[in-house]
Parts: structure tokens; sequence; C-alpha cells
């Protein structure tokens, strides 16, 4: 008899454990061979070229991580082989030959430089394997290579771009070029030069210096020069990180305040701080420098993008930079096409795999078919180039963030209501054979004061918290909407203003109740978001967009930290588990309803938000209104030992049993709103109904017996069944639970 509830038992844990592993499917591929993926960048020489290594590896490794925690591909993990090229064009030729004769990997992610990846990029074509760059700009990389692809814009687009925001937006009619000659800088400068020709603009300054050389040498030269000219314009540097810092160190300290356009890398910046006049005043030298950023500025990123530096911070202690989130990308956009095209990563169709791989990538062609990615919507044309806005950043403390005027796609001028007019009051400007809006970038703040009646049957909340915002030109930033407000909800007099120049900053003190979307499922282990969301009531996303800025809330890290500190006094039972910002689209009609943002009607506006997510103190929920419960789970057991003849003492356990657990539920159903499903709490409630009335009828019928032995064996019986059941009904419990906290 032991035996057989033995097996049982057993076999209850292997259901539980199949099921949670994702079938016999899953368990059978979780054994198999990885599938392989490459990343080739450079990990040694260097302090920066290692720095700029590990900004490629770290995204794209966190991406895997978690497609692995997430089960793989079909159960298979995807693992990732990492080779050094040095970022030098010899090593990545051995590089590239290494990967080719591995007989497993699939494709490639790399190189980082745009002439290590001119040389590598030859052999991938002859061996036909896929590869995705995510941060070499020189048009040449992807040019007849048709296994080359790339997840940032080339520098074709970039410079031309580059020129076309000096001329229109900065309205800086001069300019002088400094690149490096190499395939970077002079695809940048040639890019930059010929469409500032094409505007009418002067090129007052135009020098390049070879790639290999005495680089204090040539940066005094250049310095020297750029002093000695009478009108200089906008300064545009197309040259890597190292010589832009040494570059614009040598202009600041000899006085010369031109307007820069520059590098955008964390080691641009980083090459600053051990001076000591950026140390006693940070951003002394990179202030109001701008920079077109081929990757991310993550100010005015969406949700998505904020889980994705969250979960880095977390990782590694650090924010991502910018190429990160593209290496994340890639790394993205590469696993989708291998779950898509049911690969094998068998040696034997290793070529065909590869095939059925960059097919996929060159069947994403259109924005209809485009990859939605941390670094927006991604889609690649003829050449394998991505195709995509391209943000402009300016230093400001030492923090890259959105320049005040973006410039994005008029994607049918036909529909814009008298173009003329708009294009007049420079709201819209040409930009070759397109119209682009000039969009007005609006710096937000937000500082938590408190948050307090927090009410779980009407999902609402009050929130008290200040604001700010600050911006170039005219603006009325009190009209706006709080979307998710009860009531009218509007913004009264400011508490604080200050005017330099075109640059406006006003700041207001917000008290409202705001309603949000609780879930119940998890109850009493639940999380809930309480959100605080407004756009601008009349311009639409064309001209206007929220940016977050963190450079005056410090780190997000630090706006979580001294919210969750300051909260243990203004929310009993609560705990802030993170505190998020950020901006993303608004539309009425998916707001109200399931149209997606391309199906929908009427103006899409810029949307500011804030989630703070709360976690409910469980451990006290619990010994309040589980604890009993499961008192009387144990006691409804121990009846099992009791004498045969204590019917009195089993029953009066039972029916207390059942009473106690169903004034429990009351209690917590009375607590919630009336949901269309069953929480965690009340299958647990359930599972204390179930084995409470198991013990009553096991008593029941064991008083029917007249044959005390019979009526011995069915108690020895229950002794055993009983925990087995307590056992699996746990299980289950918990398998529902981790299901839907998405853990399985």
């Amino acid at each position: 008899m032991r035996k057989r509830y033995l097996i049982i038992t057993l076999l209850g844990v292997l259901l539980v454990f199949i099921v949670v592993n994702g079938g016999p499917v899953g368990i059978l591929n979780a054994n198999q061979e990885p599938l392989y993926l490459a990343m080739a960048g450079p990990l040694s020489g260097d302090p920066a070229d290692i720095e700029r290594g590990r900004e490629m590896q770290t995204g794209i490794e966190l991406y895997l991580e978690q497609v692995n925690q997430a089960g793989g591909i079909n159960g298979r993990k995807v693992a990732l082989i990492v080779f050094d090229d040095q970022d030098s064009i010899e090593q990545a030729e051995l590089t590239a030959h290494a990967i080719a004769e591995r007989d497993n990997i699939l494709a490639v992610i790399g190189h980082r430089s745009s002439s290590p990846s001119n040389a590598a990029g030859t052999i991938y074509n002859e061996a036909g394997i896929p590869v995705i760059t995510a941060s070499a700009l020189s048009p040449s990389v992807t040019e007849g290579k048709p296994w080359y692809f790339r997840v940032t814009v080339d520098n074709d687009q970039q410079g031309s771009f580059a020129a076309y925001y000096t001329n229109k937006v900065l309205k800086y009619k001069t300019v002088s070029i400094v690149y490096v000659e190499n395939d970077f800088g002079l695809s940048f400068a040639a890019a930059f030069r010929k469409t500032t020709q094409e505007l009418n603009g002067t090129i007052a300054y135009d020098q390049g210096f070879p790639e290999q050389g005495s680089l204090d040498i040539m940066t005094n030269q250049v310095t020297r020069e750029l002093k000695a000219a009478t009108d200089t314009g906008l300064v545009l540097l197309a040259v890597n990180d190292e010589v832009a810092t040494q570059i614009v160190k040598k202009m600041r300290d000899l006085n010369i305040q031109a307007p820069i356009m520059g590098s955008t890398g964390s080691v641009f910046v980083n090459g600053f701080k051990d001076y000591p006049l950026e140390r006693s005043q940070p951003g002394y030298y990179t202030d109001g420098i701008y920079a077109t950023v081929p990757h991310i500025i993550y100010d005015i990123v969406d949700e998505k993008a904020q889980d994705f530096t969250r979960a880095y911070q977390q990782k590694y202690g650090v924010g991502p930079a910018p190429a990160t989130a593209s290496h994340y990308d890639a790394a993205m956009i590469l696993v989708a096409a291998m779950r898509a095209t049911d690969i094998t990563g068998e040696p034997e169709t290793l070529q065909q795999d590869r095939e059925k791989i960059r097919q996929y990538l060159q069947s994403h062609d259109s924005i209809s078919s485009a990859f939605n990615g941390i670094t927006g919507y991604i889609y690649f044309d003829e050449d394998g180039d991505a195709t995509k806005p391209v943000p402009v950043g300016i230093y400001q403390r030492q923090e890259l963030i959105s320049a005040p005027v973006q410039l994005q796609l008029v994607k049918n001028a036909a529909s814009v209501p008298d173009l003329n007019q708009e294009i007049d009051l420079g709201r819209i400007i040409e930009l070759g054979s397109n119209y682009m809006y000039t969009t007005k970038i609006v710096q937000t703040g937000m500082h938590i004061n408190k948050i307090s009646n927090i009410d779980t049957s009407t999902s609402s909340y009050d929130m008290d918290f200040y604001l700010w915002f600050e911006y170039y030109g005219d603006l009325d930033e009190r009209d706006i909407v709080f979307t998710n407000a009860v009531g009218e909800l509007s913004l009264s007099d400011s508490i604080a203003e200050e005017t330099r120049g075109d640059l406006s900053y006003k700041a207001y003190h917000v008290k409202g109740t705001f309603y949000g979307k609780f879930e119940f499922y998890n109850f009493p282990f639940d999380q809930q978001p309480l959100n605080i969301s407004f756009h601008h009531r009349i311009l639409p996303r064309e001209y206007l967009i929220y940016a977050v800025d963190f450079a005056s809330m410090r780190s997000r890290e630090a706006v979580q930290e001294d919210l969750r500190a300051r909260s243990r006094n203004f929310l009993p039972g609560w705990t802030v588990n993170y505190a998020n910002f950020f901006s993303d689209n608004f539309n009425l009609s998916t707001y109200v309803g399931e149209t997606t943002i391309e199906e929908a009607s009427g103006p899409t506006y810029s949307q500011f938000n804030t989630t703070v997510r709360i976690r409910r103190d469980t451990l006290r929920y619990v010994l309040q209104n589980v604890a009993p419960a499961a008192i009387f789970i144990i006691g409804s057991y121990l009846t099992f030992f009791f004498p045969l003849d204590a019917i009195t003492t089993k029953s009066l356990i039972g029916i207390l049993s059942l009473l106690i657990t169903a004034i429990l539920h009351g209690r917590v159903t009375r607590e919630l709103p009336t949901l269309d499903y069953k929480t965690i709490i009340e299958y647990i409630y359930f599972a204390v109904y179930g084995l409470s009335g198991l013990t009553l009828l096991i008593d029941i019928i064991g008083r029917s017996f007249r044959d005390k032995d019979w009526a011995q064996r069915l108690n020895r019986s229950g002794r055993i069944a009983y925990p087995i059941i307590v056992l699996l009904t746990g299980l289950l419990i918990a398998y529902i639970h981790f299901n839907r906290s998405g853990r399985i």
C-alpha cells in the first residue's frame, strides 16, 4: 500500500516538473547542443577599445540570458562564442577565417569599427555567413555584401543629416570640418561636406589627418588653425572618441568657443573626468556639444527600453551605453530569425540554416515588417542598412540628452493642412526630397512627495508631486491633460520660474487622485502599478516630445532608492519595488480600444509617464488571512491520528476549519473589486475547503463501518493520502502563481 502511494507521489512530482519545463519536447531539447552565435569585437589592447568591446558583449549576453531563461528556442539554449579582433584589420581577418572554419556558428554580430568590418566582410560573404553590425558606420561595410546587415544608420545618412540639422535647425551657414582619414571619418565628412555645399553653406576649414601618427602634433595643429580662423562657424569632429576629447579640451583651453558637433561615445565624455576644471564644474568642456546619435538617446525612449536599462543596471551595476542597446537589438533580431526559420543548428544543415537566416533578414524591408527593438523600429534597405530617424543629442552636465529640436519625417506631406504655412512658421523644413517636422523637445522631470489612499477596490490612489519643464522657445506648458486623473486636474500657478536666453524653466506642485489598472491574479503576492500620465492638449507628437530630465533627476536608481526609503513613512503595508519614468505615444483610439498606433485615427501625442510599482507586504497579510487556514489544514491532518471514538473533536475541527476559512474568504473578497478570475488566495481557500471537507467525509465514512479494523485502515490511508494531496495542491497553486508572474 505504501509503495503505491510513493509511486503516485513521484508521478505527481514528475508531472509538475514536465509541465514547468515546457513539456516533453522542452525537456528533450534542453539536453541538445545549444544554438551558437558569434561576437567579434575588441576585448584586449587599449582600455578604450576594451570598453567598447564590453559595450557590445554585455548587450548581446543580456538578451541571450533573457531568451534562455524563457526556455530558449524550442527548449534549446542560445550560446555566444566571443572572438577578440583587437579592433584591427589583420586580427579581424583572422577572426573571420576562424569563424568560417567552425561548423556550428549560425551568424555573427560584429565587428565594432568600419575598417575591421570591411576586411572581415569579404570573408563572411564568401563563406555565406550572415553578419549584423551594430556600430560600424561606413557605407562600404554593407555595399556589395548581401550577407552583411546593419541595425544603425550609416555615415551617408548620418553625415547628410548632420549637415541639414546644422544648416536648417541650428542656422549655421558656415562650418569647419575636422576628420580622421579612416572609413568612418572619410565617409562621415564626405556626406557632411556634400550636403553643406548643396545647401549653399560655406566651408571655412576642412582638415583631415592620418589615423596613425602623433595625436598631439595633429590636434595641436588643428586647434592652432581653428584659433587663427576669423569665422569657423560650427566645427564638425568626424573623429574617434579619444581624438575628439583631445581637440575639444584644447579648443576650450584656447578659449575657442565655436559650437561643436562631435562624438557620442561614453569614452568621449569619460575622457574629461580627470581634469580639474571638469571635476569642479561637471560639463565644463562638453556642455553644449551636439552629436548625431546612430543608436539611442535614453531620455525619449519607451517603457520597453526603460525595462532594458533597468535589467542592465541590475546585472552589471552601471547604466548601458548607447551602442549597447543596438547590440541588444542585433541579438534580438538574430534570435527572431532563428526562431522563425526552424533551423537545426547541425553541421549537416549549417549552410541551409545560414541561408534561411539571411533570407529572413532580407524579408524585413519595410515599416510594416519592421522589428520593434530597443532603439526603435528596424528594417533593412537593399544594401542591408537600417532606415531610421537620426536622433540629435546635446551634452549637459556630462549627460547626453535630446537636443531641443529633433527632426521627424513627414510621411505624407499631402495630409498636412496648409503645408506652406507650416514651412513659413519653421515647424516643417525640407530635407532633400523629404519634409521633416521640427519637433520641440521638452525636458520633463518629476519628484514624488507622497503616495496615499491606495484603494484596491477602485484601483485608485492619491499622488503629491513636483513637476517641472525645461524648453526652448514659446510653449504653453500648462495646457496638458492627465489621461488617468480622476476628475479634472490642471496645473495651478508655478512655484518656480527661470529664463536664460531662449531657455525657460517652470515648476509646479500637483496633488490629485489617479486610477490605474490593478490586477489581482497573484493576490496577496501581487505588485501594483501606480501611474501618472499626461500629454499636451493641442500639440501632437510631430511638434512636441516630452523627454525625461534625468540630468536633473539624478539616475533612475537614485530616484528609486530615495522613493523606496521615504515610502516607509507613507505606504503602510506596501513597499516600492521600482520607479520608472518614460515617454511613449498616446492616441485616443488606442487608449479606449484595441487599435494599434498605426491603425489609430486622429492625432498621436507624446505622453510622459511615471510608473511606481509597489509590492504588498505579503508576510503580514499572509499571517492575518492565510495562517489561520494553514493551522486548520494541520489540525485536520492531526485528526487522522485521533482515536476512533473522538468523533466530536474530529467533526468540530472540520466544521471550524470550514467556518473560519469562509469568514476569511469573505473578508478578502470584500477588499477586492468584482473579478472575472480567481486570485491565488482564493485557490488557497478552495484547497482548505476541499481538505477540510475530505477529513469530514473520511470521518463520516469511518463511522459507517461496523468493523473497526476497516475504519482504522481508512484512518491510516488518510494519514498517507492527505499530505500527498496537500503537496500536489501546493505545487499546482505554485505553478499557477509563477506562470502568472511570467517566471514559467
